[in-house]
């Protein structure tokens, strides 16, 4: 199968708004794209394939269930929809099942989520014993079609997948995803992978790349690396533009903890920002609020007099905090649309 242009990227990223008669497919467009380009058919009321000539196909497969009619039309000149008439009025649990039929093509995101569902279903114990083989063979089959085409969690998921074994080969499929791609879960691995060799420039620009591409934490990072505060060593901290890193986070990532007890020192020690206890302790106890885990810290205005240096946990659990990256990519469409107006 063809490569996903990297430019054209975002038509691969398409989201799906399930009505009780209809279902919507929205693709969003790129700068300049022109949509006639885009071809969609549907066959025997029960396949679809939109395409590009040349590329992957964009949306392909046998769908959850049989549809009337299809109707296309681009909405506020960034997106493109395709509305389907449903046969039956219930909830479709995910717009593509399989293949199309007797050749096997799939679009590289239904790939990857039917693959995706599958190795969940059998990590949760939901695939009888004697379908395990089995199901795996089928879905590193989609996951292998997905990365084909460069989809990139499919490369995130192949990075996860062989980093013990072949460590050259994962980290090309992680930098394919992170740095010709943009996908921001990528980027902010990289971003933490970078952090860990102690090579604090590149994690700076990836953290700040990862929020450029709509993971508002990423913030969090960059405001960690620039902080007298946080024990990290750096040759040009900012602890002005760390306190706002950390402020803009706050503001748009309320529930995060992290820039919430990184805040929190900043006011405490007036480091960045004037002294402010009553808002040190604000932000101390909301992180403690938020995770109940985090390490905190004594305010005691009577006895500060320097800062009291700990690495912070949010980079000691820079990893382990991808699992919700799945909710990030809401970030990143968004920021797109932002964009292109």
């Amino acid at each position: 199968m063809s490569q996903i242009d990297p430019l054209i990227s975002q038509l691969y990223f398409w989201e799906a708004v399930d009505f009780s008669n209809h279902i919507d497919i929205h693709i969003l467009l790129p700068n300049n794209f022109h949509s006639e380009t885009l071809k969609t058919d549907i066959i025997d009321n029960q396949y679809i394939i939109c395409s590009l000539p040349n590329s992957p196909p964009i949306v392909a497969g046998k769908l959850f269930d049989d549809i009337k009619k299809v109707n296309t039309y681009v909405e506020n000149g960034s997106t493109f929809v395709i509305s389907m008439e449903k046969v039956r009025q219930s909830q479709w649990g995910i717009i593509v099942v399989g293949p199309m039929r007797n050749d096997n093509i799939i679009d590289p995101q239904s790939a990857y989520v039917l693959g995706k569902l599958t190795i969940d279903s059998i990590n949760n114990n939901s695939v009888p014993q004697d379908q395990i083989q089995e199901q795996y063979t089928n879905a590193n089959a989609l996951m292998n079609l997905s990365a084909s085409t460069k989809f990139p969690p499919a490369l995130l998921y192949l990075y996860d997948c062989i980093n013990g074994q072949d460590p050259e080969l994962s980290m090309r499929f992680l930098e394919i995803a992170a740095i010709e791609y943009h996908y921001p879960g990528a980027i902010l691995r990289l971003a933490f992978l970078s952090f860990q060799k102690n090579d604090m420039d590149k994690a700076l620009h990836f953290f700040q790349e990862a929020y450029n591409y709509g993971i508002i934490e990423g913030l969090n990072g960059v405001g960690e690396i620039l902080s007298p505060l946080s024990g990290i060593e750096y040759h040009s901290k900012d602890p002005f533009k760390a306190f706002n890193c950390f402020k803009e986070c706050i503001e748009k990532a309320e529930g995060f903890a992290y820039p919430h007890l990184n805040i929190s020192k900043m006011y405490a020690y007036g480091i960045g920002t004037g002294k402010n206890i009553e808002k040190a302790i604000y932000h101390r106890n909301r992180a403690l609020e938020l995770n109940s885990e985090i390490e905190s810290f004594e305010i005691d205005e009577s006895i500060i007099t320097k800062p009291k240096i700990r690495y912070t946990l949010y980079m000691a659990i820079g990893v382990g905090a991808l699992a919700a990256l799945a909710g990030y990519l809401i970030y990143r469409k968004k920021s797109l649309k932002e964009k292109q107006q």
